[in-house]
């Protein structure tokens, strides 16, 4: 969870290390992933994105708007790597990643 990531980073001390957050793990581990992501916004540096299934963002049941918001709102400016596996033709599940992706707030 991004509490327990984010105690680590302020004991051990290194501004040069940041937490990588992944919504699909956000999705089991996080109560609310949303808050979460305000909550530590200074020890985010990294997203990756893939659906509540594993598959491309909108394919499963992600709230991707409240996710999306909460990092526009801690003025994430970083990349959304996608890392998820793919459903229906790949070459179409690819290209929709960043029209869902936009569509959903970021």
């Amino acid at each position: 969870r991004l509490d327990q990531a984010a105690d680590l980073l302020k004991e051990v001390g290194l501004d040069s290390v940041r937490i990588g957050i992944d919504s699909y793990h956000m999705n089991i581990e996080e109560s609310d992933p949303a808050a979460a992501i305000l909550a530590h916004a200074p020890y985010i540096g990294h997203a990756q994105v893939s659906d509540s299934n594993r598959f491309q963002p909108g394919a499963g049941h992600l709230d991707w708007p409240a996710w999306l918001n909460a990092l526009h709102t801690i003025g994430y400016e970083g990349y959304l790597a996608a890392e998820c596996r793919l459903t229906g033709d790949p070459v179409e599940a690819v290209r929709s990643v960043p029209a869902f992706l936009k569509g959903s707030g970021a």
